[in-house]
């Protein structure tokens, strides 16, 4: 979906806004973005509100100063732009479920770029109008998923996403408010009791998943302050020691990533997010990617207590390949130490005897680095046979279209021969009938000379019989001239007779003509005559 870029911000067409029109009807009122129209310098807009007001459903232009960002649902963004073969892996350990790559990946190769399947207003001055804009575009979507596919998709995807982590007193509080401005009272206490757990899975998915969304709102002002959901970017699991750096595709194209796709250009690919190998990577490793340095100087080279007291105020316990492996070390190290010295090891110089961190598990009985090395080399193992089992599935699903396609193929060649089957003898029948009808005019006109010219021929002979009679007659006066008058006569029924054979050679050729068109058909046994 092409964005829409005004004078300052940029939008998803029908993302919904609050319009600020002091002295207006609609003043505060709801509306859907269509476009910016740069002539007038405003956005077009269509209000929404109850069927009550007048003003529903109509256009209006608006400066930019008046719109407040609320959310926008963009369904068709669903599915990402997959670069190289990905797999759906089961849970990693400690943390959900993740991605592998099924092939091998050179660094700064992009492996995904995808558009966000929704983005909504952040309001830190009032956290709970923030959430209800997160529920809002949630019921937005679900709404329009009973009746379109593609919505379906799209909500199957967003309730796919892991509400885990440790839920703020804030969201909870929000999620009352929310179920409380829903009838609660006519709900059971289990129902509401349940419903409150949908509200707070739903506001949890956000919370747990949402990345920055850059909109392009002017320092300082935070009217259009946005988060986003990136359905596929969300399922990457976290990792102190990540294989993916997420990026703009604007940065990515700038930093010479254009070689791998089009010019960047800021209405198509502005919202855009670009997964990229930060090393090379095989068949069969894990895509993750580092939930906060990237935002907060989140320093890679932090110790694992350091890193997890960070993570614990984001509301994970971090279980990574890395933080484990280093606190494998540390226990290894700790045994061997006095107990005066473990607090020093721990990362805490004051009391070997310190309460742990809320959330923090107790420490586990010590991995030694072979037994590691075997528990990598086994989850490799499992990845692979993964791979293998994803590949002969694709494989055979494959093999299942090409004998479908096949079929339809040899059923629509089969049709083909049909139908040329039958325009062969439709052809073969119109020819014969031209040809015929052509024979039929042919003979007519044969006809019609034959009898002009025998008519002709008779014509003429009695005009000479008439004459030669005339001539042998001897010079008598009366006889004479009976002969001349006689003569005369037939003369003139000649020129008659040549008239008549004339108009019958007309007509003939004009019945020859109707027989042509299918218009006249002579009778059995009829024949043309002249007198």
């Amino acid at each position: 979906m092409s964005l829409l870029i005004g004078d300052n911000v940029t939008l998803h067409r029908n993302t919904v806004c609050d319009v600020s029109a002091p002295g207006k009807p609609y003043n505060e009122a709801r509306c859907k973005v269509l476009l910016f129209d740069a002539h007038k310098a405003k956005w077009q807009v269509r209000l929404h509100g109850d069927d009550v007001h007048d003003w529903n459903g109509k256009i209006k232009y608006v400066p930019e100063r008046a719109l407040s960002l609320g959310f926008a649902v963009l369904p068709n963004n669903a599915r990402p732009r997959l670069h190289v073969a990905v797999l759906t892996e089961g849970m990693h350990g400690s943390c959900g479920r993740g991605l592998v790559v099924q092939q091998a990946v050179r660094a700064g190769q992009p492996i995904f770029t995808e558009s966000p399947l929704m983005v909504v207003a952040t309001i830190t001055a009032n956290p709970q109008k923030q959430y209800n804009e997160r529920f809002l575009a949630f019921q937005s979507l679900a709404r329009a998923a009973r009746n379109d596919a593609t919505a379906a998709a799209a909500l199957e995807v967003f309730e796919d996403l892991t509400p885990d982590g440790r839920i703020p007193e804030q969201l909870s509080s929000a999620a009352r408010a929310i179920l409380a401005g829903n009838n609660p009272e006519a709900m059971t206490a289990e129902e509401r009791e349940g419903s409150l757990q949908v509200v707070s899975d739903v506001l949890m998915r956000f919370e747990a998943n949402q990345f920055g969304f850059a909109n392009g709102t002017p320092s300082g002002d935070d009217t259009f302050n946005a988060s986003a959901l990136y359905a596929f970017t969300s399922r990457l699991n976290h990792s102190c020691e990540p294989s993916v750096t997420i990026m703009s595709k604007q940065s990515f194209c700038a930093e010479g990533g254009s070689k791998y796709s089009a010019k960047y250009r800021a209405e198509e690919h502005g919202d855009m997010l670009v997964g990229v190998a930060r090393r090379d990577l095989q068949a069969g490793d894990r895509l993750t990617h580092n939930y906060v340095f990237q935002c907060e100087g989140f320093p890679l080279d932090w110790d694992v207590h350091k890193r997890r007291a960070l993570l614990l105020r984001k509301g994970f316990w971090c279980g990574c390949e890395r933080c484990a492996a280093e606190e494998s070390t540390e226990q290894l190290a700790a045994q061997a130490l006095p107990s005066s010295s473990l607090a020093k090891v721990m990362g805490n110089e004051e009391s070997a005897e310190a309460t742990p961190l809320p959330g923090t598990p107790l420490i586990q009985p010590a991995v030694s680095a072979a037994e590691l090395d075997a528990i990598r080399a086994e989850r490799r193992k499992v990845i692979e046979t993964q791979v293998r089992l994803a590949r002969a599935k694709a494989k055979v699903e494959a093999m299942k279209e090409a004998e479908v396609n096949a079929e339809a193929e040899v059923k629509a060649n089969a049709n083909a021969q049909v139908d040329a089957e039958a325009k062969a003898e439709a052809k073969a029948k119109a020819d014969a009938k031209a040809k015929a009808e052509a024979k039929a005019k042919a003979e007519a006109e044969v006809r019609a000379k034959a009898e002009a010219e025998a008519g002709a021929a008779d014509a003429k002979l009695t005009v000479d019989d008439g004459r030669a009679a005339a001539e042998a007659v001897p010079n008598d006066g009366r006889r004479f001239q009976d002969l001349k008058v006689r003569c005369e006569k037939l003369e003139a029924a000649c020129a008659r007779m040549t008239l008549e054979n004339a108009k019958l050679r007309k007509a003939n050729i004009a019945l020859c003509n109707a027989l042509n068109q299918n218009q006249v058909a002579i009778p059995a046994g009829a024949q043309m005559t002249s007198e």
